[in-house]
């Protein structure tokens, strides 16, 4: 087998190569499991798999049989159509100017929106059947196979509509999808940002991609210059951006209402089988925990040695000096260390992964998918896409991504099709706890090394994961609930009441003093927010006015709470890791047993199930009490420096 570990390619390369340069080690192997011959001939009979599912349409019930048929070849097309689609799109991921891989990607995705409008009528004729007679189909022997699904199926009967209402919605989905293409478009295409002066006085092209870049430099003006050209730029759009996200959440409220649901809130959570009380738990503990945070403010505003911090000052790094760089082979192997806590079956797969079956496309090439990503399908082992660049963050991208392929692959192994995938609100447990476990190792290496400079960086990077992962996705979730409760409620979603509640929120998780006489610091949108006075509990936070525009930077908002489940997983690794460090003799089986369950029941059961229940508070209020120590060793160690 190639070992990625042999391979001298350096990624800190002068010039962004061609796909051909790439030495084939730190390529992916696609061609493990397709190839474009086998791909256009598997397409071709995908036509013949919908007609052949389609003939049993109107004899559901008939019998169990007939069901327990239907249910298979369903499973079989949904498989293909996977697998196809997973060819396709990585693919063409490799190089976006490649345009027989795009147009691939588009024909399989085009194909899929054609097939699901061809079958939407098997749920419906499902549900439409006389419960009794559904019911002793349950208890049939053809239908145990299927027990899982038919129960997922069955729970959408208040919520499921006629067949014909089925195709229509279907049909329409593509339509509904435009507020978050316009959106796309006009964040990524169409909006111009200007030049602005870097520190070297040098006119540099200001874009989304690089403005992170711009906010860590240790710079203040060269900060609050790419701020200002951001948002000057944002709120020239303001009303355009206002239109695309009312209409989103107008779509998102349709549907639960169209649905039978009380909102959309309850709708996003009814898949996974959630009660809204998890959702509001979650704010309200941050709500709780937020003197914590402007415990952490405190500590930012006394490192960078300012009398106030401002929005644009929240990502510049506290610890200077840990842009080491770091070859592919040694994040291999930091990485594999880390995980040995796991066990050496998990241990074994990620050797395997790694240095054997290439799971990795390492580095960036021109045309190549910026960001990292885990995929593969049921019929392939996991592929990661990443573009390393050779610096920690790198190294915790990896772990990050190797995290959700290690679940991928060990619920694929253990479970059948049909339950095979994990849901959304446990994805990033897995991939969190093994960047914690990376943490743990590098730690522990700093300290054998008495690297200081390291130590307080790796604590620094942990309290900034706290802060992106918990308090922020937790603030733009409350931003989702307040927005949709308000149009649901019969009130209008304007540019105006979108800045004024995004400002109090804003004001609220930062500790930032508002005046009370400002007209949108009192908007009616926002009264429900508390104020934050200078009598109460403040930061030294005193934010730019336009950061009530950043909701218009935000494509999480048209996913329909979606941002959320970050925290949450976030908070359930977090409990994970401490059981596992603590020695507890099933910790680890039960665990294992986690990422094997893939959506075999509820995702709430699965984590109780392994010893973390996400519905009991504690989980969350424990998450964030390690935050405020974090802090304090934080504090601790900057003044080490």
């Amino acid at each position: 087998a190639l070992s990625i570990a042999s391979s001298t390619a350096s990624p800190q390369m002068s010039e962004i190569p061609e796909r051909a340069l790439i030495p084939l080690a730190m390529r992916w192997d696609l061609e493990s499991f397709l190839n474009d011959e086998k791909f256009e001939a598997r397409f071709r009979l995908l036509d013949p798999m919908v007609a052949e599912l389609n003939q049993l349409k109107g004899h559901l019930h008939e019998s169990a049989e007939r069901v327990a048929k239907c249910l298979e070849l369903d499973d079989k097309l949904s498989r293909e159509l996977t697998t196809l689609h997973t060819y396709a799109s990585h693919r063409a991921d490799e190089d976006r100017r490649n345009q027989h891989y795009l147009g691939m990607s588009d024909k399989m995705s085009a194909k899929m929106s054609k097939i699901s409008a061809e079958t939407s009528w098997m749920n419906p004729e499902l549900l439409a059947m006389d419960p009794a007679i559904l019911a002793q189909y349950q208890r049939h022997e053809a239908l145990a196979p299927w027990a899982r699904v038919m129960e997922l199926i069955l729970r959408e009967r208040p919520h499921t509509l006629s067949a014909p209402e089925e195709a229509l919605l279907s049909a329409a989905s593509d339509a509904f999808s435009g507020f978050e293409k316009t959106f796309e478009l006009l964040s990524n295409a169409d909006l111009e940002y200007p030049k602005i002066e870097n520190e070297k006085g040098e006119e540099v092209q200001l874009s989304d991609g690089n403005y992170i870049l711009f906010l860590q430099n240790p710079n203040r003006e060269v900060r609050q210059r790419a701020w200002k050209a951001m948002y000057n730029t944002h709120e020239h759009f303001k009303n355009t951006f206002a239109s695309c996200l009312d209409g989103q959440i107008k779509v998102d409220c349709l549907s639960a209402r169209v649905r039978h649901h009380p909102s959309a809130l309850h709708q996003a959570l009814h898949a996974d089988n959630l009660p809204v009380s998890i959702y509001d738990s979650l704010i309200e503990a941050v709500h709780a925990a937020l003197p914590h945070f402007y415990k952490y403010v405190g500590v930012r505003q006394r490192a960078l040695k300012l009398p106030t911090l401002d929005m644009c000052d929240m990502y510049v790094p506290l610890v200077e000096g840990c842009d080491r760089k770091v070859s592919w082979e040694e994040a291999v192997e930091w990485v594999l260390e880390a995980v040995r806590p796991l066990g050496p079956e998990y241990h074994d797969i990620c050797v395997k992964g790694l240095r054997e079956h290439r799971w990795v496309d390492a580095l960036e090439n021109k045309g190549k998918k910026s960001g990292a990503y885990s995929g593969g399908c049921y019929d392939s082992h996991p592929f990661i896409l990443m573009n390393f660049v050779g610096n920690i963050e790198s190294v915790f991208t990896l772990a990050h991504e190797l995290g959700h392929s290690i679940h991928s692959f060990m619920s694929h192994r253990a479970q059948p099709h049909c339950t095979s995938d994990y849901r959304i609100f446990v994805a990033e447990v897995a991939s969190t706890l093994n960047e914690l476990l990376l943490h743990d190792f590098l730690v522990a290496k700093a300290r054998r090394e008495h690297d200081t400079r390291l130590l307080a960086f790796l604590v620094n990077s942990k309290c900034d994961d706290f802060k992106g992962t918990v308090y922020r996705q937790t603030m733009f979730g409350e931003f989702e609930k307040l927005v949709h409760a308000r149009l649901e409620a019969g009130e209008p979603l304007t540019e105006e009441s979108l800045a004024a509640i995004y400002l109090r929120l804003n004001s609220l998780y930062y500790g930032d003093v508002l005046p009370t006489d400002d007209a949108v610091v009192t908007d009616e949108a926002a009264t429900g927010i508390p104020l934050v006075t200078a009598e109460g509990p403040h930061t030294a936070v005193r934010a730019d006015r336009q950061i009530r525009y950043e909701w218009t930077r935000i494509p999480h908002f048209y996913y329909n709470f979606y941002v959320w489940k970050y925290a949450t997983s976030f908070c359930a690794s977090l409990a994970f890791h401490k059981r596992l460090m603590s020695g507890a003799p099933d910790a680890l089986p039960r665990y294992l047993g986690f990422l094997s369950a893939g959506c075999a029941k509820d995702p709430a059961d699965i984590l109780a199930d392994a010893g973390v229940d996400l519905r009991n508070p504690t989980v969350i209020t424990d998450a964030l009490s390690e935050f405020g120590g974090l802090v304090d060793e934080l504090d601790a160690a900057l003044k080490t420096l």
